[in-house]
């Protein structure tokens, strides 16, 4: 992906910026609070510390995603323990 922050670093941040700039022209945030965001490093995990690299981890995911809500998914506060090890 061109704006993958793994691969492409100044993309992302290039993207990054302009969505901020999007964001301070709609309203959604003010212009400091803009910088503020962009002077911010960014924290790049890879896709195996996250857990998103493995299939089964994914097809586990995806189960959950059909049977709850999107509400209830982006409201956060939910953990869900599996024995799948991401690293094997």
């Amino acid at each position: 992906h061109a704006f993958s922050p793994l691969r492409h670093l100044g993309g992302a941040r290039q993207q990054r910026d302009e969505v901020l700039e999007r964001m301070v022209a709609e309203g959604f945030i003010t212009t400091l609070e803009a910088q503020e965001i962009a002077a911010t490093p960014l924290q790049l995990r890879s896709p195996t510390d996250s857990g998103h690299g493995n299939a089964a981890l994914q097809a586990v995911r995806r189960h959950f995603e059909e049977l709850l809500a999107d509400r209830e998914i982006r409201r956060g506060g939910l953990r869900l323990r599996s024995a799948i090890h991401s690293d094997i």
